[in-house]
């Protein structure tokens, strides 16, 4: 199961927007805020709470790297992600992870 059909992992892109996340965050917030390293290119940007700003990820995308960087099937993803990087305590500022409503059937 694919949930974003025209979504295409490249290692090469996924470094250019390590840099690109790098320099956003450094630029308009500060070096507390936590990234996901690995899910660069399902990176939307950072909100901001009481607490600070959080990086936001984009869900579904980050499954679709899990299945395409390294082979997974999407419940092998689906359960790898939400045990080691949304089951996983990385401090007060850790990412957000938006699963968007138009990826959900109601």
């Amino acid at each position: 199961m694919s949930i974003l059909s025209d979504f295409k992992y490249n290692d090469e892109a996924n470094e250019k927007a390590k840099q690109d996340i790098q320099d956003y965050c450094l630029n308009f917030f500060d070096e507390s805020v936590i990234t996901a390293d690995g899910f660069e290119l399902a990176f939307l940007g950072c909100g901001y709470t009481f607490g600070g700003a959080h990086a936001i990820y984009n869900y579904g995308t980050c499954l679709e790297i899990l299945m395409q960087r390294d082979e997974m099937t999407y419940d092998d993803a689906e359960e790898y992600f939400q045990y080691n990087v949304t089951g996983a305590y990385v401090g007060d500022r850790m990412p957000v992870f938006l699963l968007d409503m138009k990826e959900v059937e109601l």
